[in-house]
């Protein structure tokens, strides 16, 4: 345990949400094996930590420091997980700092509070940005696509069961989801609120989630109550735990290496569920802290919560529409009217980046492998997305892309889209830096998109 905490509880506490942040970046860097360099990095990182028990802080610190530079230099093309664990790094760094630095650690209540906070507003987005009406509808659901691998289970003899899981599968979903935050903050209903996180995750993890989910389990450590911790056999649990998942993960990795691509989701999050179901019985259930949730304290505690509130909110400022946990909602906020059910007139939209858009009338081929779920013929993207689009032709050195585009009703053409001075629709870098956009359907009920 570390040694500089006043009391071993706290030390055990402390030691175990970094174990668990730590195995949660992991399960995302193993997913499918694309960024090797960083999957390398996430397991280097892990077992130092098990092994190096003396240097463990500083283990800890540098994987903070580098997870955090990598996020930064990456957004905005980060997708919401990423963005969260940017979110988590960074509220983090200061009290590891100190904590390397110091000869005693600063107070842990005063980072549970932060963390508390932040999970509190991550939780009221993923429920407020499914409050739409093409979430609740089954035939474009979010809830009904992603709950096909369950519905799938069940035999087609019974159709009623199916049919019925298909249809109440968004209500279920908006229910559950809206649980967690409205009773989170109150110690009398806390316990059940984390009852619904865990089982929520232990239910998204086969569905291909088990990257968001292990993060989720170190996020609902944060609310262990530190004085009711029992230490004892604690540490070795842990390793357990971080051992069975290394091992099931790095078996995975023979058919996830090769090919780049997730495969065995299904397992994994069975697995995971096996993994983490006795760890949290043993020593999370019976011991849910049970003080009121508060603001952090100190000034920097209170500006990061607003900026993390604000970036929630993007969506409804007129700002970005990607990666700020509106993942699978279904939600639309482009054009006059959205589909939010209390926020439909968009009354607080202020910026127009979401209106201001360029309609793609033809790409070619060569053209539709750099954008992930690239505007295909008829579909919108706002200007800023699109600039960000040429400057990856330009950089990979895609000069064979033609491409007809409609912008302010003037139809534009070239044979060389990226490299072409009179097609180019320049954005100001820092537009480009923080603002994220998906692609826009013209007409219709939204369908699910992450």
């Amino acid at each position: 345990m570390p040694e500089k905490f006043k009391t071993q509880a706290q030390g055990a506490h402390y030691l175990v949400f970094q174990g668990l942040l730590l195995l949660a970046f992991m399960f995302h860097q193993f997913e499918d094996w694309r960024d090797r360099p960083y999957a390398f990095f996430s397991l280097a990182c892990l077992l130092l930590f098990v092994l190096l028990k003396k240097y463990r802080q500083f283990v800890f610190l540098f994987f903070l420091v580098v997870g955090s530079a990598r996020y930064i230099y990456l957004f905005p093309n980060l997708a919401n997980h990423s963005n969260l664990n940017l979110f988590l790094f960074l509220a983090i760094l200061p009290y590891q700092w100190t904590l390397t630095r110091g000869k005693t650690a600063p107070k842990l209540e005063n980072l549970m509070s932060l963390l508390r906070s932040l999970i509190f507003v991550l939780y009221f987005f993923t429920f407020f940005h499914k409050f739409n009406w093409d979430f609740l509808f089954p035939g474009t659901s979010c809830a009904s696509s992603k709950l096909q691998d369950y519905i799938d289970l069940i035999p087609h003899s019974w159709t009623s069961l199916r049919y019925f899981a298909y249809k109440s599968g968004p209500w279920f979903g908006l229910i559950i989801e809206g649980i967690i935050p409205l009773t989170l903050p109150f110690k009398q209903t806390r316990r059940f609120a984390l009852f619904f996180l865990i089982g929520l995750h232990f239910l998204l993890a086969p569905m291909g989630f088990t990257d968001f989910s292990s993060l989720a389990m170190a996020m609902a450590w944060c609310f262990v109550d530190v004085q009711k911790l029992k230490t004892d056999q604690l540490e070795r649990h842990l390793s357990h735990l971080i051992g069975f998942c290394l091992f099931f993960e790095l078996i995975f990795a023979f058919s996830r290496f090769p090919s780049g691509r997730e495969s065995n989701e299904m397992l994994e999050g069975f697995l995971f569920a096996l993994a983490y179901t006795p760890f949290l019985l043993i020593h999370f259930w019976g011991q849910v802290d049970r003080s009121s949730l508060k603001i952090p304290p100190s000034p920097f505690g209170k500006a990061f919560i607003l900026i993390v509130f604000l970036f929630g909110f993007n969506n409804y400022l007129g700002l970005r529409t990607a990666g700020n946990f509106s993942m699978f909602s279904n939600l639309v906020t482009e054009g006059e009217r959205g589909n939010h059910v209390l926020l439909g007139n968009n009354p607080f939209k202020i910026f127009g980046f979401q209106e201001d858009v360029v309609k793609i009338l033809k790409v070619n081929a060569h053209g539709r492998d750099v954008y992930k779920n690239m505007p295909m013929k008829g579909q919108l993207i706002p200007r800023v997305e699109f600039s960000r689009i040429l400057d990856v032709y330009r950089e990979w050195g895609y000069q064979r892309v033609s491409m007809t585009i409609l912008y302010e009703g003037e139809v534009r053409q070239t044979s060389s889209a990226g490299f072409d001075e009179n097609f180019d629709l320049p954005s100001p870098w820092i537009y480009k830096k923080l603002l994220k956009f998906r692609a826009i359907q013209p007409s219709g009920r939204q369908y699910c998109y992450w």
